[in-house]
């Protein structure tokens, strides 16, 4: 071997073994711009489904806003109809009691002395009082 071919042959291993490093390197850097895209991308998409869920949400709490509306008014409807109820079972009672003793009247020659049509006349007057108080407020 003569100098010359050791020289060149040396030379070639050298610019071998730079040039093959730079490829290392290329490959690196290549990697780790495809990661950061790969990232960016992820980040996009998070984002973008992080509106959705944005939208999502202000919608269903709307929809929670207004369920809560109209079981209040549910609430308030089966208030006033309890007492409505109640109302209806007291006059049921005093009527019950009135036609109870009814049968054992003995001034019912007209039926504007028979003690069953007075008090009769009476809850009928107390219950319309009660609904137009109650329709006032």
């Amino acid at each position: 071997m003569s100098t010359l071919e050791i020289i060149l042959t040396f030379t070639a291993s050298l610019m071998t073994l730079l040039l093959g490093g730079g490829g290392i390197v290329y490959h690196r850097q290549s990697k780790r711009s495809k990661t950061a895209e790969a990232f960016a991308a992820e980040v996009a998409a998070l984002k973008a489904s992080q509106e959705v869920w944005k939208e999502q949400i202000a919608f269903l709490n709307a929809r929670v806003d207004d369920l809560q509306r109209i079981v209040l008014d549910q609430d308030t409807r089966e208030h006033q109809l309890r007492d409505t109820v109640s109302v209806l079972e007291i006059k049921h009672a005093k009527n019950k009691s009135a036609i109870n003793t009814a049968y054992g009247c003995c001034f019912c020659d007209t039926p504007a002395k028979c003690p069953v049509l007075i008090a009769r006349t009476r809850n009928e007057d107390e219950y319309t009082a009660i609904i137009e108080k109650r329709a006032k407020v």
